[in-house]
């Protein structure tokens, strides 16, 4: 199926529920009244629209299994709702580890690197460390001086001891690696250590570097010293975990577990604690910490891409057999030979594929932007104040129960796409409509102003109703917000109910160098306004 990215697994891939939810709804409805109306043809005998109706269901059921098939088994955390598998349903590594003997170190409790950096010197040397932090390791894969003979006993440096008793530590690490199912199910020995090898060689790398106070100040803010454009063990750990499936709980449990490890074994051999030991453990937990966090970067950003590749694929995928429903249902209603109740179902079908077809558009716009540097657009010259009456007049006859008022004045000529200024207007307008109260007015104003440097046109979508509280006008922008956020951003309306109808007007305005502004007061209402250049 051409809608898996590949060497990914589209089931493991974070996409809201409410895609999901939204595009079965009016798939449901197509499909439901598809097949009322062939049992209502064969009942009467009219056979010789029964192959077009079942062309029409065929195609609604091929574009309902796309969505099983790429949705089925996505996790709960996966698709927005509670976490498959939270922090506190995964195995503690604890449990992977035999539990630290009494006098061992809490490692939590030398995790405040702040506290020491005051006492640490002020040279400063960390930029040695930099080729270890990329991961290289030598030939035999175990890096540095891993061909020491295992240390142990009392006195025993943590690098040292890191070093000397490899094996140990990662026969550890992967014994609850295994435990992170499904994910680890199929992997073998070589693919759960994977990168764990290559991090405790940076790891010991680090340990052995000089460090002064403003190296571990830069450090205990997630500043620690990089390899510029080459990927570091860390980070390719994260990669590898979110292609292999791997949920950030189980990866971050990972990091755990190699925590507990070290330092059970460690405080084991060395027996009593020194003042070095505690340094030591501060500047592992420092390590830890980094490694940590570069992991967590990079898996969020394989998920984020590789998302969002879905989703285009997937809109790419809906639009054959959405355009053979929508054709079919507008061809019968065009033949004027229908009659009711076959008239009604047969309009709710187009209806309903006029909704995905809204729905499809708006997710490859979402998918275009982030993916290939923002929506293309095409200038031309057009009136603005025409195209502002052309999309009021379409949504006045949607709404026929709502009011718009129209007002523009001043020089509306300029150079704009006009079908994308129209999109973003239509979900402007829609937004208006939705959010505003029942039985209130939308107003649309339309200003052209020429005053010195200012040589733009302005659209105001004004609507009373609920305030947009101040803490969400920040994000308001952002596509497909959580639904349970007051103000959805035309959730319902001319985008499809995907939460992305603000996003893509913002986008389309920005694409033509413009910007849109909110104001939402109890008193005044919610207004978007929308400027733009005249000639980019």
């Amino acid at each position: 199926m051409s809608a898996d990215p590949p060497g990914r697994d589209p089931a493991r891939h974070p996409v809201p529920a409410a895609l999901l939810h939204d595009l079965r709804t009016p798939l449901a409805q197509i499909i439901g009244y598809t097949e009322l109306l062939v049992e209502r043809a064969q009942d009467v005998g009219e056979e010789t629209t029964v192959p077009d109706l079942k062309k029409v269901s065929a195609a609604g059921y091929r574009m309902l299994a796309l969505l099983e098939e790429n949705f089925a088994s996505l996790p709960a955390a996966a698709a927005g709702g509670d976490p498959a598998m939270a922090p506190s349903d995964l195995p503690d590594p604890a449990d992977s580890a035999v539990s630290p003997d009494p006098d061992s170190v809490d490692s939590s409790a030398q995790s405040d690197s702040a506290d020491s950096a005051d006492s640490a010197d002020s040279a400063d040397s960390a930029d040695s460390a930099d080729s270890a932090r990329a991961g290289h390791v030598d030939g035999d894969g175990k890096g540095g001086e891993d061909g020491a003979p295992a240390a142990g006993g009392k006195g025993v440096r943590l690098a040292d001891f890191i070093v000397g008793n490899r094996e140990p530590i990662l026969a550890e690490w992967e014994a609850f690696a295994r435990t992170c199912t499904p994910a680890s199910g199929a992997m073998d020995i070589v693919a759960l250590r994977d990168h764990a090898n290559a991090m405790l060689s940076v790891i010991a790398a680090d340990l052995r570097t000089h460090q002064g106070g403003h190296a571990q100040a830069e450090k205990s803010k997630g500043n620690a010293p990089g390899a510029g454009h080459v990927a570091t063990a860390a980070e390719e750990h994260g990669a590898d975990r979110a292609e292999s499936g791997f949920t950030v709980e189980q990866m971050v449990s990972e990091y755990r577990a190699l925590r507990a490890s070290v330092i059970r074994l460690w405080a084991k051999a060395q027996g009593e604690v020194t003042s070095d030991d505690l340094d030591d453990l501060t500047r592992f937990n420092e390590a830890i910490d980094q490694s940590l966090a570069e992991s967590v970067t990079r898996y969020t950003q394989e998920l984020d891409d590789s998302k969002e590749m879905f989703l285009a694929i997937l809109g790419h995928d809906m639009r054959t057999p959405l355009s053979a429903v929508l054709t079919s249902a507008r061809f019968m209603l065009d033949t004027q030979e229908l009659e009711e109740p076959s008239l009604t179902l047969t309009s709710r079908i187009a209806s309903s594929a006029t909704r995905m077809v809204h729905m499809v558009g708006a997710l490859l716009d979402f998918t275009r932007s982030r993916l290939g540097g923002g929506i293309p657009i095409e200038r031309a010259a057009m009136n603005m104040g025409k195209a502002v009456h052309d999309v009021v007049d379409e949504m006045s006859a949607a709404h026929p129960d709502r009011d718009i008022d129209v007002d523009a004045r001043g020089e509306m000529e300029g150079e704009w796409d006009c079908a994308r200024i129209s999109q973003a207007l239509t979900n402007l307008v829609g937004n208006a409509l939705e959010h505003g109260s029942p039985g209130t007015v939308v107003t649309v104003e339309t200003s052209g102003d020429r005053d010195g440097d200012r040589d733009e046109v302005s659209i105001a979508v004004h609507n009373h109703g609920p305030v947009i509280p101040p803490e969400q006008l920040g994000g308001i922008f952002h596509p497909m917000k959580p639904r349970g956020d007051r103000h959805k951003a035309a959730t319902d309306g001319p985008s499809g109910n995907l939460g992305l109808g603000l996003y893509i007007a913002e986008r389309i305005v920005n694409a033509h160098n413009g910007r849109i502004t909110v104001e939402s007061l109890e008193a005044e209402g919610t207004t978007f306004t929308v400027h733009l250049p005249r000639h980019g």
